[in-house]
């Protein structure tokens, strides 16, 4: 890591927390969610769901980890440098925690939620500018990732700091319409509506319970920010204005005592930590439909190769696919490999010296014998040809054999989108394995095709 990378870190983790954390600190729970995860595991989501929605890339993957690291495969050069650029992201949102701590414009406090979908929106349609120029250039990119950085801020504090998570009924959807080009749909407390009982904070969950209103929006106020103090009660009042919460709000002693922030799992920090795990799973899926929704994403209408560029899903190295042949080798198999040979060969010659040319040739052979399943690479094609002509071929010892063991191993050896073909005169004695070899090829988009079979009647 660099050292201005460092000084980042070190500068942001200094400043008081406001929102989610910008990053995980010394001591903290590795699973709690902050600024920077949110954003990694959101630009995750979004290049997975563009990748699979385009038909980019088919995959039987779910995961949107594992389809990203799939799509790029053995291009480990073109895997860093997205990681690289996800991480841009994830630094841009931490820096405008840092300059803005004190604005409840981009942290949502103090019932600022319109005047925070306000800068969302304006900062949306500057990001629109950007992109109507068509290809980017690297200045273009860097000020793109900026201006998504104050969007990403602004759009997870929204799910930290007001009652958002609070009020929904089954929990987990993101609020599309804030933020986006739409009109704002949802009711906000006015300036004279309690929105908060006072709660004791110095026991877990003692503020579980403490909001007012559950039918319009509301934030918490947070001493030392821009529009504070929050609205003044009366001393002996019981109800009032919610506090933000936390060890940093000094304020939260007046009322309402207490808080409503989901910034960390840590009660003694967030006084709604019980929802910190649904508020930061919301934020992830709304960081994903800020760039992906189908209706109000960012990139919905944008080119392909303008997206792949943002996400940078450039793969730097072509996966070049293999062709496998899985070979019975058995006694009764001499009789057809003269054959089998002319076909081989003719499908070798169809692709030598062309783009088609597969990166690599891999025989694996089987017989009747588990242990005699064995597999040998080779890039040069007449070698390929020369190890078919010096098979030793195999007494029978069953009619039946590995032929899913030979089949496995062939795919196993071969990069995605290979081609293996098969020969064999019987039936498999591994037969139970057929489901797992075919889920397997299709894993691997590898194409099974059959020059010859065979039953053992």
């Amino acid at each position: 890591m660099t050292v201005l990378a460092l000084m980042l870190i070190t500068s942001v983790l200094i400043v008081k927390s406001c929102a989610f954390k910008a990053t995980l600190s010394q001591g903290d729970d590795p699973a709690m969610y902050t600024h920077e995860s949110i954003t990694l595991n959101g630009v995750d989501r979004a290049a997975a769901k563009f990748l699979t929605s385009t038909g980019q890339f088919n995959t039987t993957k779910t995961d949107h980890d594992d389809i990203v690291r799939e799509y790029f495969g053995t291009d480990t050069k073109g895997y860093h440098e997205y990681q690289n650029r996800a991480h841009q992201f994830a630094t841009a949102v931490m820096n405008v925690y840092k300059v803005q701590k004190n604005n409840p414009d981009y942290t949502v406090n103090s019932e600022r939620i319109r005047d925070a979908d306000a800068v969302v929106k304006s900062t949306r349609l500057e990001i629109a500018a950007i992109l109507s120029e068509g290809r980017l250039s690297d200045a273009s990119v860097g000020q793109l990732i900026d201006k998504v950085g104050t969007c990403l801020m602004v759009l997870q504090s929204f799910y930290s700091n007001t009652n958002w998570v609070e009020m929904m009924v089954n929990g987990g959807e993101s609020f599309l319409n804030f933020g986006t080009l739409t009109p704002f749909n949802l009711s906000v407390a006015e300036s004279g509506t309690d929105t908060c009982r006072n709660c004791d904070d110095r026991f877990a969950n003692g503020c579980k319970n403490n909001l007012l209103v559950h039918d319009r929006l509301t934030s918490g106020y947070l001493y030392g920010q821009l529009y504070y103090p929050k609205p003044v009660a009366n001393p002996r009042a019981t109800e009032g204005k919610c506090s933000h919460g936390g060890p940093d709000d000094t304020g939260k002693n007046n009322t309402a005592t207490g808080g409503i922030n989901k910034e960390t799992p840590d009660w003694t920090r967030s006084p709604h930590a019980h929802l910190h795990n649904m508020a930061g799973l919301t934020a992830v899926r709304a960081t994903e439909s800020f760039f992906m929704d189908k209706v109000t994403g960012l990139l919905k209408d944008v080119s392909r190769d303008v997206v792949q560029e943002i996400f940078k899903l450039n793969r730097t190295e072509r996966q070049v696919p293999y062709l496998g042949l899985a070979l019975d080798i058995s006694a009764s198999m001499v009789t057809d490999i003269s054959s089998l040979k002319h076909e081989i060969v003719g499908i070798l010659s169809a692709v030598m010296g062309t783009d088609n040319a597969p990166g690599k040739y891999v025989l694996s052979t089987f017989a009747g014998q588990a242990n005699l399943t064995n597999v040998v690479t080779t890039t040069d094609p007449n070698e390929f040809i020369r190890l078919l002509n010096g098979l030793t071929f195999v007494p029978k010892t069953s009619c039946p054999t590995y032929v899913m063991s030979g089949i496995r191993a062939a795919i196993k050896a071969c990069t995605p989108h290979s081609t293996v073909y098969v020969a064999t005169d019987v039936d498999a004695k591994d037969n139970n394995l057929m489901s797992t070899v075919m889920e397997e090829a299709t894993e691997k988009h590898i194409s099974l095709k059959f020059l010859l079979t065979g039953s053992c009647s």
